[in-house]
């Protein structure tokens, strides 16, 4: 049984969970080297919680070699849902990995919660 229309179902572990989020791989491409492609990360408040609009929610990268990131944009979909797409050159063929700080935040009524878990994430370029 599905839950709402998109047909997008987390793959998988999520790549950092807690009690009141999770976070998933939400659509990767086949990134070609030297030219940028796009990752895609949801973020799905979990508990009762809702993704707070107030909270600059971002991705810090950490700097690798052969893979430059571009820009990150976040976009909330829903109250629990928003997506984090991050875009992404890699400079040789092979696996690259995109590692960073996925910064968060989300609440209830009463509080919010504050999180920023290590995202580290295997890229495959041609």
């Amino acid at each position: 049984p599905g839950k709402g229309a998109k047909a997008e179902s987390p793959s998988g572990p999520p790549l950092a969970s807690k009690e009141f989020y999770r976070l998933d791989l939400a659509g990767q491409p086949a990134c070609t080297t030297g030219k940028p492609c796009d990752v895609t990360i949801a973020l799905t408040a979990l508990g009762g919680h809702h993704i707070n609009t107030e909270y600059p929610t971002k991705f810090v990268p950490v700097p690798t070699g052969d893979l430059g990131v571009d820009s990150t944009k976040f976009t909330v979909e829903s109250q629990t849902r928003g997506v984090m797409s991050i875009r992404v050159t890699p400079a040789s063929a092979g696996t690259h990995m995109l590692n960073g700080q996925f910064k968060l935040g989300v609440c209830t009524d009463d509080k919010c919660e504050i999180d920023g878990p290590t995202i580290e994430l295997p890229i495959q370029s041609l």
